[in-house]
């Protein structure tokens, strides 16, 4: 009988351990001192709403990679590895197209040390990241059967809401600077390539939802949607003076973190008690029936 592939040590430890740590800190940071980015963080952001939205970005990594290490076997924490890397290279790309918006030079002693630090992580982990996979994918052996198909219902919604992120998101950033005023609130052109690099790490990750067509092998990726979009709801709310309200943009926007979290916990809901069961331990279950 042959063997079901596992998570390699590579993975746990290039990818897995690294990036939950690291997006663990970029979340209480943002999240903390949404409005203090000009003198704390990698780069001044022009609204403290675009700092906790990313920080919400970055919450929902640490969940999802956090719950990821507790997985055994590579398909249930496969939809983990493979997103930072894309998130990691979209942002690089943002990043060295818009050198100018970082105090690479100088400035406030702990902004100049975060984006020296932020510019070395965007090149160093998606390095140990391709070598993680390229070990990962040498590994041979099966994969357990599916165990909780999505319901025929729920994929064209989730199919739009995939296409949606993707898109809009690719066009926020290609021409950041053309599209800045269609954004929910104000923005300056790295900050929309920032939301934008993670817009299309979410629809990719919900695209590779549907594809798995198994809603325990993307249990963490669903608990990662809820927490993204309870998290950015909040900062929605906290910060709601500085959202466009009367622009369409700024409902389309709703609409689509309510999609998130929406189908984050209805997929949750339909795996039923064993949706609190993380890699090989349940957590509560039993309490909740």
């Amino acid at each position: 009988m042959e063997r079901h592939v596992e998570v390699s040590p590579a993975v746990r430890y290039l990818i897995f351990f690294p990036v939950t740590a690291i997006s663990a800190l970029v979340f209480a940071l943002l999240t903390v001192f949404s409005g203090y980015t000009e003198s704390l963080f990698a780069w001044p952001m022009r609204s403290p709403l675009t700092a906790a939205t990313l920080g919400a970005g970055f919450g929902a990594a640490a969940v999802l990679l956090g719950l990821a290490l507790r997985e055994r076997y590579w398909v249930n924490a496969r939809i983990a590895a493979l997103a930072p890397p894309l998130l990691l290279g979209l942002t690089l790309i943002a990043s060295v197209t818009q050198l100018s918006a970082f105090p690479l030079k100088g400035g406030p002693l702990v902004a100049f040390a975060a984006s020296w630090l932020w510019m070395l992580a965007h090149v160093g982990l998606p390095f140990f990241a391709v070598i993680a996979l390229a070990v990962q994918f040498a590994k041979r052996g099966s994969a357990p059967e599916r165990e909780s198909p999505l319901p025929r219902w729920a994929r064209s919604a989730v199919d739009l809401l995939a296409v949606s992120m993707v898109l809009a998101g690719v066009l926020f950033f290609v021409s950041p600077t053309t599209f800045a005023g269609w954004w929910p609130w104000e923005v300056a052109p790295l900050d929309l390539r920032a939301l934008s690099a993670w817009a299309i790490t979410f629809g990719v990750a919900v695209a590779f939802a549907v594809w798995e067509d198994d809603l325990r092998r993307v249990r963490i990726g669903l608990a990662a949607f809820v927490v993204f979009g309870a998290l950015a709801l909040l900062a929605m709310l906290r910060y709601a003076g500085e959202v466009r309200w009367a622009h369409p943009s700024a409902w389309l926007y709703l609409a689509v973190v309510l999609g998130l979290l929406g189908s984050g916990a209805i997929g949750l809901a339909l795996s039923g008690k064993p949706f609190l069961r993380f890699g090989d331990r349940t957590v509560l279950a039993e309490t909740l029936v």
